[in-house]
């Protein structure tokens, strides 16, 4: 048991922030199978600002476009909150406008939500690690 213990203590802790409630449910599926823990959820960047707060995640993946709150600015509102806290935008529109959305966002990491899964979780663990 303390294996196991220990185990989960080095998994990285993920905030997953989308709009989509299915979409939500179906990544945080994916990555507890990786063995990440999913420490809360958020449908826009309002709520994403208030569960960063409470979670302390090691990284979050956000949506780019949410009612309310954009991922542009939750991602700059969540680096005044916690500068140390990596942050990979994900889109569901093509990957020509991600890299101007993750330079004005300062996200360490942007992705089309059509990614593969091994390339999601690879990302997510790398961000982790560099912390």
């Amino acid at each position: 048991m303390k294996q196991r213990d220990s185990d989960l203590q080095h998994s990285p802790r993920v905030l997953v922030v989308d709009d989509s409630s299915h979409l939500r449910s179906c990544v945080k599926q994916v990555l507890e199978r990786a063995g990440l823990i999913v420490v809360g959820e958020a449908a826009d960047g309002e709520q994403a600002l208030v569960k960063a707060a409470e979670e302390r995640p090691d990284v979050v993946l956000m949506d780019l476009r949410m009612p309310k709150m954009d991922g542009i600015r939750a991602t700059q509102a969540l680096h005044a909150q916690q500068p140390g806290t990596p942050v990979v935008l994900w889109s569901g529109e093509s990957e020509v406008g991600m890299g101007g959305a993750v330079a004005v966002a300062g996200a360490d990491a942007g992705l089309c939500k059509g990614t593969c899964t091994a390339d999601l979780i690879a990302t997510l663990r790398r961000l982790c690690a560099r912390g």
